[in-house]
């Protein structure tokens, strides 16, 4: 027998137990990891391991096809980031795998006895590498463990100190042993080169001159504007994402230079320079194929009229006055280098809050959301983000400013709504400020949406659901949702209104993958579930083995061969008829006769 090839896997696998592990692994060639039965629901450390490895490679989840496994999903909803999360489904077959004495209470085979032909089947279709991207490998070799005692982080005075502050940086559970360390890492396909530079950090208590975490070219521009002699940070999220071990994706700074000067400067360092902020002042820096970022003079703001935009910007030469301006103490540091260590700028005690996981506004609360009302969709967005608690003033402000999110445009709503529902960590928060949350969506239903298996359509229905379908229409067009999302969030509703009066099969066939998708995100029907997993019973008109050009050759009329169709689909779904050309073309015939 030919050796099947294996499947590299960027992202990781998780499954049941060793013995689905031993099978995958002959397909599989990654990371796979167990939930050993349920005890995963029971160990911290491996639940925060596994969603460091959600969003460093993505998973994977493949259990048993069985109320367990379907139980295994639906606790790990809850406790996983779903945008990094696609199940795989086994078919659901009758059988008891050789080792075995007994069947499985639901008298199925597990991962363990499905043939490997299969398996391979279902891994390739998923296109994991598509929906993930290519994760998980650096191109170089594993950390190893002599590597980690050269940085002393096993074997030496201070080394179990420098892990645990080295799994703060990374995100991981603190009390790892150096060889569990090893394995981590191998899993997140962490460089040695990025635990060198953060244990160097540690031991230095700054930042090593080799640190990677700001661009090149945007520390260049830092550099460029402090030796022309203005003075340059980086500001916002970025100091923030510094601060908390985390990686950053825009690096925006600020001066107390002005446009012009920031663009003399620039050009005269190599970069393309131009005004891109308006009244803002922002000006555009990019080198030849590089990355542009944003450099804004100081500034202060004067009254917001609107609740979103102010009335006049005033440029100072303070760098509090334009940190005071900014909307929550963790957003309100700047960071600039001096002499290759980093100095903070923390005016509003920013690192403090972050230590104390608390959202908290600069200065005045209420003054904050009155001048922009959207900070408030910001501070559940960071909330749920961060896993942390909005702080007691702050959360006050938020309860008498709520009504002033009608200001805000329905594409901005829309924007912080995607991007709170798509990380989840949303319920208790909206249960918190539901008189704010219903500024925005109308009435809805919080409970369980962070265990919704799905994204931003699944979530935004769940919590909609129980509204009449022109309301939730009304809502979702004002959200100026797009008009799939709308489409998918519409057909969501019109199977939930309809599941418990029509059958498995009917809804099979008239919502085809969307009621797959359905499915996994909200549960149902454990029959059709069944249909899903079984390759060899169709789902759409496309599958079916027959056509409109076959039943048109047994002489059905044109007008009845959409009608037709849709009931072969039924019946083969249903099992009432194979998916075969002889076997459905004679039930065709039979149905137009009855009909006549």
């Amino acid at each position: 027998m030919d050796k099947i090839e294996k499947i590299k896997l960027g992202c990781a696998v998780l499954c049941e137990g060793k013995y689905d592990k031993i099978k995958l692994s002959s397909v599989i060639d990654g990371v796979i990891l167990t939930t050993d039965g349920f005890s995963v629901f029971n160990n911290s450390e491996k639940r925060a391991l596994l969603r460091k490895l959600c969003e460093a490679r993505g998973l994977v989840i493949i259990t048993d096809s069985d109320k367990a496994g379907f139980f295994i999903r639906s606790k790990l909803k809850g406790m996983l980031p779903t945008d990094r999360v696609k199940h795989l489904y086994i078919p659901q077959i009758k059988g008891r795998e050789k080792r075995k004495k007994h069947d499985s209470k639901d008298g199925l085979l597990g991962v363990e006895g499905i043939d490997v032909t299969t398996l391979r089947d279902i891994i390739e279709k998923a296109n994991l590498d598509e929906a993930f991207g290519k994760n998980g490998t650096t191109g170089e070799a594993p950390v190893t463990k002599a590597q980690l005692f050269s940085l002393g982080l096993s074997g030496g005075e201070n080394s179990s100190y420098l892990r645990e502050k080295l799994c703060e940086k990374l995100d991981l559970p603190k009390s790892l042993t150096s060889n569990a360390l090893v394995a981590a890492l191998e899993m997140l396909g962490t460089s040695f080169k990025k635990v060198e530079k953060h244990v160097l950090e540690i031991k230095n208590g700054v930042a090593s001159e080799e640190s990677t975490f700001f661009p090149d070219d945007a520390v260049e521009i830092l550099t460029l504007m402090k030796r022309a002699e203005y003075e340059c940070y980086f500001v916002g999220g970025c100091v923030r994402d510094r601060l908390m071990g985390l990686d950053a994706h825009d690096f925006d700074l600020t001066t107390d230079a002005s446009s012009d000067e920031i663009i003399r400067v620039l050009k005269s360092g190599g970069f393309d320079a131009f005004l891109i902020g308006g009244d803002c002042g922002t000006v555009g820096a990019k080198k030849s194929g590089g990355e542009l970022f944003e450099i804004t003079p100081y500034r202060a703001e004067g009254e917001y009229s609107d609740h979103r935009h102010p009335d006049k910007v005033e440029f100072v030469k303070d760098l509090k006055k334009d940190l005071s301006r900014r909307d929550f103490t963790i957003n309100s540091m700047a960071l600039t280098f001096d002499e290759n260590k980093e100095h903070l700028v923390d005016v509003f005690d920013g690192a403090g809050d972050i230590k104390r996981k608390l959202i908290k506004c600069v200065n005045d609360p209420e003054t904050r959301f009155e001048e922009d009302a959207l900070r408030i969709l910001r501070a559940f967005r960071f909330s749920a983000r961060f896993g942390f608690e909005i702080e007691e003033n702050t959360a006050k402000a938020i309860d008498s400013k709520s009504h002033l999110l009608s200001f805000i445009s329905g594409e901005r709503k829309q924007e912080e709504l995607r991007k709170m529902l798509e990380k989840g960590g949303i319920e208790g928060i909206m249960a918190r400020f539901s008189s704010a949350f219903s500024e925005v969506v109308g009435n809805f239903v919080e409970n369980g949406v962070d265990s919704v298996d799905g994204g931003f359509c699944e979530r935004l229905f769940y919590i909609l659901r129980n509204n009449p379908k022109n309301d939730m229409e009304a809502t979702l067009s004002q959200l100026k949702t797009s008009k799939a999302d709308r489409e998918r969030m519409l057909e969501y509703k019109d199977i939930f209104d309809t599941q418990k009066t029509a059958s498995y099969w009917e809804l099979v066939a008239l919502h085809g993958r969307v009621y797959e998708q359905y499915l996994r995100s909200f549960g149902g029907d454990e029959k059709a579930q069944a249909v899903f997993s079984d390759p060899a019973i169709p789902k759409e008109l496309k599958e079916l083995a027959v056509g409109g050009d076959d039943l048109k050759k047994q002489g059905i009329l044109g007008r009845d061969i959409g009608k037709t169709l849709f009931e072969l689909l039924k019946a083969a779904i249903s099992g009432e008829v194979p998916n075969k050309k002889e076997e459905l073309l004679a039930y065709a015939l039979k149905i137009t006769e009855d009909k006549k």
